[in-house]
């Protein structure tokens, strides 16, 4: 992965957008979770460090946690 200085951290220059994250049944106020985990895990494991989320994205959904479950 190749980083580069933002402020005081090494953020990765690729990063990870959540505008398209799997839904269930095409509703996109209903992440498909477990594909979300897998995918955010791979992205983790693989050294990003940059994740592109906003209001929004799937119907404004708060709840969704980004941290290693």
């Amino acid at each position: 992965m190749i980083y580069r200085d933002f402020q005081d951290i090494k953020l990765s220059a690729l990063g990870m957008g959540a505008m398209r994250l799997p839904v269930v049944d095409g509703d996109d106020s209903r992440i498909d979770e477990k594909k979300a985990e897998e995918m955010v895990a791979y992205a983790m494991e693989n050294g990003v460090n940059y994740y592109d989320t906003a209001w929004g994205y799937h119907g404004a959904i708060q709840n969704w946690r980004w941290e290693k479950r």
